[in-house]
């Protein structure tokens, strides 16, 4: 039997419409607190920003100590610095999602306000005579390795862009003592790359980095690295 054409037309127009499905909510974005980054170059680039604004004359960075970093519409930094003129700063500079820089905090510290801070000084170095490819970078980290159960935690980095150094070649961290976990459970990892990223030599030790109790110096014995596996 088949169905008159017009009663199909009046039964679906009779027929209750389908519901759309809901749209998805969207969760409100949650500001979270400041964890330890890495001085990179766009902390740099935060950093470089506030410079001016400092009215330092022509003194230039010497070295990012901390960076602390937060997502909030957008990206704070938290940074610790010293200048080439002996001066400390902590400032606080936001980038807009537009990309655009905001120096929301600056305060000079005071020089023994900046001995709060441990600085672990040492060398990386290897035993194999091979001499560093141009442009070579070297990363050094200090990690919380005090969570057997959870990954290690970045307390303080340097990254250095070699420019003809060969190895030894020295480098100096800086972590503020609070941060700093008990003995035994600090480490002081390193890492070299080529120019394009390639890992070249990295620690494969644990290098603990000590307090001794009589000042806020911390020195270490050489980093040896061992040439990784191509």
């Amino acid at each position: 039997m088949r169905t008159p054409m017009s009663f199909l037309i009046l039964a679906a127009l009779s027929a209750p419409a389908l519901a759309a499905p809901p749209m998805a909510k969207i969760a409100p974005s949650i500001v979270g607190g400041y964890s330890p980054a890495p001085a990179d170059s766009d902390a740099r680039k935060a950093a470089q920003f506030a410079l001016p604004k400092l009215k330092r004359g022509k003194a230039r960075i010497r070295s990012l100590d901390a960076v602390e970093r937060q997502v909030v519409a957008g990206t704070n930094y938290r940074i610790e610095m010293t200048l080439t003129d002996g001066s400390h700063w902590k400032i606080v500079v936001w980038q807009r999602l537009d990309g655009r820089y905001q120096l929301s905090q600056s305060q000079r510290v005071s020089a023994a306000m900046s001995q709060a801070n441990y600085v672990i000084t040492g060398r990386v170095t290897y035993r194999e005579r091979m001499a560093l490819p141009a442009g070579s970078v070297v990363k050094v980290q200090l990690l919380d390795v005090s969570r057997a159960d959870a990954p290690a935690r970045l307390l303080a980095e340097k990254r250095i862009v070699t420019t003809g150094q060969q190895v030894p070649i020295p480098f100096s961290l800086s972590v503020a003592r609070f941060r700093l976990p008990g003995p035994s459970r600090n480490s002081v990892s390193a890492r070299i790359e080529s120019a394009s990223g390639q890992l070249l030599w990295i620690t494969d030790t644990i290098n603990t980095a000590e307090p001794d109790g009589s000042g806020n110096r911390i020195e270490m014995a050489d980093l040896v690295l061992v040439r990784a596996v191509q």
